[in-house]
């Protein structure tokens, strides 16, 4: 019974940590996933404000986004969140949430979730 009551618990902590990343990009206090990937091409050096996205700029952006699953803080697009990455390089990748205070998942998808 104890068991059940902690697993709430701490189910209840990643739901409302999700829900509030959510809240956050809502109201705009956080950038959605599109507008930081709008940013970041904006703002490379190599873009030349000509609607055109070379490969070296794609590249740039994708490696940020690797770097950002890998544990890189963002404080843009996911704020006091951290993603902590677990790779699994035989079957799967799992990326968990982590609240800055607490070292718990927020969310972590499973095989079937991917």
């Amino acid at each position: 019974s104890s068991g059940i009551n902690a697993e709430y618990g701490v189910t209840a902590t990643r739901i409302c940590s999700y829900l509030s990343l959510i809240q956050k990009r809502a109201s705009g206090e956080l950038l959605t996933t599109a507008a930081w990937m709008r940013k970041f091409v904006m703002a490379h050096p190599l873009y030349k404000q000509d609607s055109h996205v070379s490969d070296e700029v794609t590249y740039d952006l994708m490696m940020e986004c690797k770097r950002i699953t890998e544990g890189q803080k963002c404080p843009d697009l996911i704020g006091s969140l951290r993603v902590d990455s677990d790779y699994n390089n035989t079957q799967y990748r799992r990326d968990s949430y982590v609240t800055e205070s607490d070292s718990s998942p927020v969310f972590s998808p499973t095989p079937a979730d991917l």
